[in-house]
């Protein structure tokens, strides 16, 4: 079946959550612009079969998207004649969760990931002499900036509060190259502060991200591929909402997670307030 998806992990993510359920390998093409992500991401999934990049951008994807209420069947054929463009992010974004989106198409909310050895030996070498963790992403600066998150310093006291909370534990920071400037400001007030800190953005392999986030006791992170998938691994996460998205709140995770308070989804509200949703692993 052949796709053109948006190039983001999480725009991708609830495509997959739906087609992984058929059971039919991918030929999936990621569209160029914003930051890309995708392409490592598609290398540890089991129905992704070939992956490239086209000329097509995102602005052009959402027009000929699918719409939420073509059949199985339909979407079958349709893979067959030609690339089909698909997204769910309109659906989402109108305030309707993904259990509605292809609603004859079953959800998988934790599908399998390829945990490759060589990303298992990535993350196991950037965490040595670490046993118990969080796992922190702060996105980039112009991002934060865009959707008013947190700053370092918000970051900071978060970090304070939660170790208040749940006992001190190491801060795990993560992302891509475009996230380091935050990483690393975040990083110097850690260390200023006495604490450790493990700074592995720009350094590891998405699929070894996830291996170092399958361990950790809790993740928070900025709207994003890292939160989304966290949900999918099944560990326990917080993800912070910009008010302009508010609507997608509660609509892509497994409702089970939501309704226990293993996965949150909230604004981004005052980092003290933030911590008291918290539950880590075990809890």
């Amino acid at each position: 079946m052949r796709i053109i998806v948006p190039s983001g992990i999480g725009d991708f993510s609830w495509i997959y959550a739906k087609l992984s359920t058929l059971h039919t390998m991918l030929d999936v093409a990621v569209v160029r612009g914003g930051y890309r992500r995708l392409l490592p991401y598609l290398e540890i999934l089991p129905y992704v079969e070939n992956r490239s990049e086209t000329e097509a951008r995102y602005a052009h994807l959402l027009p000929v998207s699918m719409p939420w209420y073509t059949t199985k069947e339909q979407l079958l054929e349709a893979g067959k004649q030609a690339p089909l463009a698909i997204s769910a992010n309109q659906h989402l974004e109108a305030g309707n969760d993904l259990e509605s989106w292809l609603p004859d198409i079953e959800c998988d909310y934790h599908y399998a990931i390829n945990a490759l050895p060589e990303h298992r030996k990535q993350a196991s070498a950037a965490m040595e002499g670490i046993e118990r963790y969080h796992v922190i992403f702060t996105a980039s600066l112009d991002s934060r900036a865009i959707w008013h998150g947190w700053t370092a310093e918000d970051w900071m006291t978060y970090i304070k509060e939660f170790d208040k909370l749940h006992g001190e534990v190491t801060p795990v920071l993560v992302g891509a190259e475009w996230d380091l400037k935050v990483c690393n400001m975040l990083e110097a007030q850690i260390i200023a502060s006495g604490r450790k800190c493990r700074n592995l953005c720009a350094k590891l392999h998405i699929g070894a991200t996830l291996e170092v986030m399958r361990k950790a006791i809790y993740v928070a992170a900025f709207p994003s591929g890292i939160a989304i998938t966290a949900n999918v691994i099944n560990a326990p996460a917080m993800m912070f909402w910009p008010k302009s998205l508010e609507a997608m709140m509660h609509s892509f995770a497994d409702p089970a997670d939501i309704e226990s308070g293993r996965f949150v989804e909230t604004l981004f509200i005052d980092p003290v307030e933030a911590v008291k949703l918290t539950k880590v692993r075990g809890e």
